[in-house]
């Protein structure tokens, strides 16, 4: 079976990460063609939580390390 460089909850924390910042970025964008901002079911989410989620990121790296990934 594949193992990847990194755990399963690292690359969830990665995703949370990249689409929090993905969502803030679409936040201020400007919505007059119907692509920009957030759907209004979604919560808004601050500079702040994104740099969190970041940081979380930041200290999964070398604990959630896979020690025998999958060489391709």
């Amino acid at each position: 079976m594949f193992q990847g460089t990194y755990t399963n909850g690292f690359y969830r924390a990665l995703r949370d990460a990249l689409h929090a910042e993905v969502n803030v970025w679409a936040a201020q964008r400007p919505s007059g063609n119907g692509n920009g901002g957030p759907a209004m079911s979604e919560r808004t989410i601050t500079p702040m939580e994104v740099a969190r989620l970041w940081e979380t990121v930041e200290q999964m790296e070398r604990s959630c390390r896979n020690p025998e990934p999958t060489l391709v």
